[in-house]
């Protein structure tokens, strides 16, 4: 019987849920957090992000730190159980706690070893919620923990799923070692807890390097409920605690001894992995495991005891066996290679491993076409072998950069690849068709970033834009626009200011920079006047300046070849039409504020 036929319980979703991302005819929650900052408001946090942030006060309140949360499983008579409660989530974010924007970023003291949102600095909160607009963004590692905290709280109290897949977006950014394994840790954990094996899949597949992989008794375990064997890489990362000492092979020569590993386990087993049903847990000796890096979580249940496969007497005198009959056959092989003069130290060979994952941009969506992500696949295997792209034949030298074949004298290129991040060998024809499906992919992600703001269904835009025969940027502004109608009727002048900007943003990259220059001058006034939702009336409190719609003021202001005066005039013209109560007291004061963060450096 599978490991998963003895979970009894589910994980309850006892928190109260975040507010959804409005879908059509709802408010749109994700702009309630830009506008109820008190210093700073970073624009546009991703609706991907928002619905994991946990709130102790304002109109997304979603935490009580009096809740207190239990989870148990029985796993073959062994319960194992999940508490939160206690200390204060550490992500929490208290709206009314000062922010502030630093003079200088660099100088700005880096957070405290165990990190929270309340115990940030004013000019730390700015950071930390600046970094949420791009979470993806290199950062003092201290910020990333801040949110995965609550993300943990997620993976057994809240949105699960969402939280899975952002601890593996994170993982794939942030590679701190710490990090790393805390990470793994809870992955494995919810796997289990949720009876997922298809995110234990998924885990897997997202570990770009061994070296990332954390092959403990949580992930040990979380294998044997899948069904699944120990493979030759997981054994030699585990090899020292099943007593295996000599490590000369696994470090100096580990292609070949997986290779041999790999061999040995097909002649024991009939597969390439150690069955791990064979072992019974009641055998297993008990051990404690750290599951959370999150404080707030009961400091008992940090440290849950499982059954440890690992230090089964039988389990880890079978392995020690096959380590070292791994080693002694890669010894024997070794002296046989150097004999017959074809051997390479794994130090001199060349490793061309996939980077990063392959974007969902080059995927079918109902408004593109899949991207043949095979495309430079043979380039990969021509780089590797030192082969020309042209004429395939093998190179005396592989160029660094650039080169010319010594046999057919065409110019090769080597680049990384635009699907995998991999070293490719292209011909220059080649290396255009990269560009452009480079350029595509940021389009792509571009449209699909516009859609997701203003919370646009893709099949429906994709419908109407090819029912309309639009361009997709003709068939953006129409659809924001109305958006912006919408918000203004209901005097949500938050949302409307976050249409505008978007409006500016599909202006500008149709090139009417004139259109996109005056949205985002219409931006920047609401932005000054402290616009809220819910209402028409402005808080001075809420007033601030965006520095990046400043700066694409400032780049289009140069692109149109503006004066000053001519930027002030345009400011005070766009503003006069708005024909708002009192607005001639207001142009003056909000155009000397803009004047200056524009003009300053001059």
């Amino acid at each position: 019987m599978g490991l998963f036929d003895f979970l009894k319980k589910k994980i309850k979703k006892t928190i109260s849920s975040v507010p959804a991302i409005r879908t059509e005819g709802e408010e749109n929650k994700s702009d309630s957090f830009i506008n109820t900052a008190v210093d700073v408001r970073p624009d546009n946090v991703p609706p991907e992000v928002l619905r994991l942030l946990w709130f102790l006060d304002g109109p997304m309140k979603n935490y009580e730190n009096i809740a207190k949360h239990k989870s148990k499983i029985n796993v073959e008579g062994f319960v194992l159980e999940i508490s939160f409660f206690g200390a204060e989530e550490p992500s929490a974010i208290r709206l009314s706690l000062p922010v502030k924007k630093p003079a200088d970023i660099e100088s700005v003291e880096k957070p405290p070893y165990y990190p929270s949102y309340s115990s940030l600095s004013p000019q730390q909160r700015w950071i930390y919620l600046d970094w949420l607009r791009n979470v993806d963004k290199e950062i003092n590692i201290g910020y990333v923990f801040i949110f995965y905290y609550g993300l943990e709280r997620h993976l057994f109290f809240g949105d699960a799923e969402a939280a899975f897949n952002m601890i593996l977006r994170l993982r794939q950014r942030h590679k701190n070692s710490s990090f790393l394994s805390y990470s793994s840790t809870a992955l494995v954990a919810a796997c289990i807890f949720h009876q997922k094996p298809d995110w234990f899949v998924r885990y897997m597949q997202s570990i770009s390097d061994i070296e990332e992989l954390a092959v403990d008794d949580v992930y040990v375990l979380a294998k044997r409920a899948l069904g699944m064997g120990l493979t030759a890489q997981e054994l030699m990362k585990i090899s020292r605690k099943v007593g295996f000492t000599n490590q000369r092979y696994i470090k100096g020569e580990s292609v070949l001894f997986e290779q041999e590993l790999k061999k040995l386990l097909l002649e024991k087993f009939s597969a390439e992995e150690i069955p791990l049903s064979n072992f019974d847990l009641k055998e297993c000796p008990i051990v404690p495991q750290v599951i959370f890096a999150n404080y707030s979580i009961d400091n008992q249940q940090r440290i849950i005891n499982i059954p440890s496969i690992i230090e089964n007497q039988t389990f880890s005198e079978m392995a020690l066996e096959l380590l070292k009959a791994t080693h002694e056959r890669v010894k024997v092989l070794l002296r046989e290679l150097r004999k017959g003069g074809s051997y390479t130290p794994q130090e001199k060979q060349i490793v061309n491993k996939p980077t990063k994952e392959i974007d969902d941009a080059f995927k079918e969506s109902p408004l593109f076409e899949a991207i043949d992500i095979h495309l430079f696949d043979k380039n990969v295997k021509y780089f590797n072998k030192g082969i020309c792209p042209y004429c395939e034949k093998q190179l005396q030298k592989r160029p660094v950069q650039k080169g010319k074949c010594e046999h057919c004298g065409n110019t090769i290129l080597v680049k990384n690849s635009v699907f995998t991040g991999q070293k490719v060998m292209l011909t220059e024809d080649e290396y255009k068709q990269m560009v452009d499906i480079r350029n595509e992919r940021i389009y792509r992600n571009w449209v699909k970033t516009m859609l997701s703001h203003e919370g646009i269904d893709i099949s429906m835009f994709a419908k109407e834009t090819k029912l309309k025969n639009l361009s997709i940027e003709e068939s953006l502004l129409e659809v924001i626009a109305a958006n912006a109608q919408k918000h203004f009727r209901d005097s949500n002048m938050g949302f409307y200011r976050n249409s505008l900007m978007h409006l500016g943003n599909v202006y500008e990259r149709m090139g009417q920079l004139e259109n996109a220059l005056d949205k985002y001058l219409l931006v920047c006034y609401y932005d000054l006047r402290g616009c809220m939702n819910g209402t028409r009336e402005y808080n001075q409190e809420l007033a601030f300046l965006a520095p990046a719609v400043v700066k694409w003021i400032d780049k289009l202001g140069d692109a149109l070849n503006l004066s000053r005066e001519q930027m002030k005039e345009r400011y005070k013209g766009l503003v006069k039409q708005l024909k708002e109560d009192g607005i001639a007291g207001v142009i003056d004061s909000t155009w000397s504020e803009l004047e200056e963060a524009l003009y300053s450096r001059d």
